[in-house]
């Protein structure tokens, strides 16, 4: 994985992990609760219509013979569907000694496409986030309406032979993230 997506994850767990220190206000709120706010329609290419998946194993995670030894990792999916709608869903698991962190994001939308570009405009999205050492830090929460208008990006991408969807977080992230089509 490239550096660029590496640290644009790891800015996002830590962004993630300092909003979940506010309280809950009971509101009732869910992790993709949508907002009201209509969105327009998007369009996505009959060819990425479906399920893509990216993901990181780091080489610390084992099996010892006895006990499994956890390390670190990250996971992504998009799912685009033929109205134009998507949905993005975003795990980073990292240990630090005995402690593991756990993050899970989901965002759901409509995504335009252009030649070799794609923007997501989200409608909802949410957090969920879990720490066995820090208790404050675990929490689920849905996004709140400035995240959510906060939150939508643009992408460059290329579809490459063999179904793979290669994705770049900017132009200068170089190698970009190859995702993988989920069979059916």
């Amino acid at each position: 994985m490239s550096s660029t997506i590496t640290r644009a994850l790891l800015s996002l767990l830590f962004a993630f992990s300092l909003s979940g220190c506010e309280q809950d206000d009971g509101g009732g709120g869910q992790p993709g609760d949508a907002t009201d706010d209509p969105l327009p329609a998007g369009d996505v290419p009959r060819a990425l219509v479906g399920d893509w998946r990216f993901g990181t194993v780091s080489m610390t995670t084992f099996w010892d013979g006895n006990v499994f030894q956890g390390g670190s990792g990250t996971a992504a999916i998009f799912r685009f569907h033929d109205d134009g709608s998507f949905e993005e869903f975003v795990y980073i698991r990292q240990q630090n000694y005995g402690c593991v962190t756990q993050v899970w994001t989901s965002m759901e939308g409509v995504a335009d496409f252009d030649e070799g570009v794609f923007r997501t405009h989200l409608r909802a999205g949410g957090y969920k986030a879990s720490d066995t050492c820090v208790e404050r830090f675990n929490f689920q929460r849905p996004m709140t309406p400035e995240e959510v208008e906060k939150s939508g990006r643009e992408y460059l991408w290329a579809l490459e032979p063999g179904e793979k969807l290669r994705v770049f977080l900017g132009e200068g992230d170089a190698e970009g993230s190859t995702f993988e089509r989920l069979d059916d």
